[in-house]
């Protein structure tokens, strides 16, 4: 796998290197998560690439800036994580949105 199609810029802060994704790897990220949610769990998914946002279930909208996602103003992770885990996040967000409409 080529990495230098996935990396926007690279900088050398004193003993650390800042890497940044370009779109298109966080664009496969979230395609993805979307996936996996719609497999495992079972949800539906509307992904708006250029608004960069998800909706799942019609309900629950998420929006990703650079590498971060959020849901409402709150900060959930990095794109650059575990699938599973960032579903499991996502999924417990879901949960929490079903109850209240309950």
């Amino acid at each position: 796998m080529q990495l230098d199609r996935f990396i926007d810029s690279v900088v050398v802060v004193g003993t650390r290197i800042n890497v940044r994704a370009r779109e298109e790897r966080n664009e496969e990220i979230v395609y993805a998560i979307a996936r996996r949610l719609s497999v495992k769990y079972g949800y539906g998914y509307a992904i708006n690439f250029e608004n960069k946002n998800i909706t799942i279930n019609k309900e629950v909208k998420l929006h990703w800036i650079k590498s971060n996602m959020y849901y409402r103003k709150e900060w959930l992770f990095e794109l650059n994580g575990d699938i599973n885990t960032m579903c499991k996040v996502i999924d417990k967000i879901c949960c929490r949105e079903l109850f209240k409409s309950v």
